[in-house]
């Protein structure tokens, strides 16, 4: 009996045997680099009784079997996931006025993630509320 997973190419396979009472237990390790999912193809062969009018008739040899199935795991991105805390340096201003914003990344363990990248979006949220405008979360888009 074989597994195998892809991600558009086969990366691991492996053979397994079922143990007396019809029943395997496969363990497939799931690293970061099957972020967002593997599909796994499983395909077993064997031998099943022959029948005589839908009766097992062991007077006959077996036949041979075959069976497939074809599963999809879903590996969720969160140890991608960053927390983005930012501070006004002000936390009132008039119109006209700057300040300043200070950002502060971490990852998932919580650990500071230098050098990252981000976009800073300043908007009227009165002129947004004219046009039922939502900003959306784009963070799952890029992980």
């Amino acid at each position: 009996m074989g597994c195998w997973s892809s991600r558009g190419a086969i990366d691991r396979t492996e053979t397994f045997e079922f143990d007396e009472s019809g029943t395997a237990i496969v363990q497939i390790p799931i690293t970061s680099d099957d972020i967002p999912g593997i599909g796994l193809q499983f395909e077993v062969v064997g031998t099943a009784d022959r029948s005589t009018n839908g009766q097992a008739d062991p007077s006959l040899s077996d036949r041979p079997a075959y069976a497939t199935g074809q599963p999809t795991l879903n590996v969720p991105a969160d140890e991608r996931e960053l927390t983005i805390d930012v501070a006004p340096r002000m936390s009132k201003l008039e119109p006209g006025a700057s300040t300043e914003l200070d950002v502060v990344v971490t990852d998932a363990d919580g650990e500071p993630v230098a050098d990252a990248e981000l976009t800073v979006i300043v908007v009227d949220e009165a002129v947004l509320s004219l046009t039922n405008y939502q900003l959306r979360k784009i963070g799952r888009a890029h992980v």
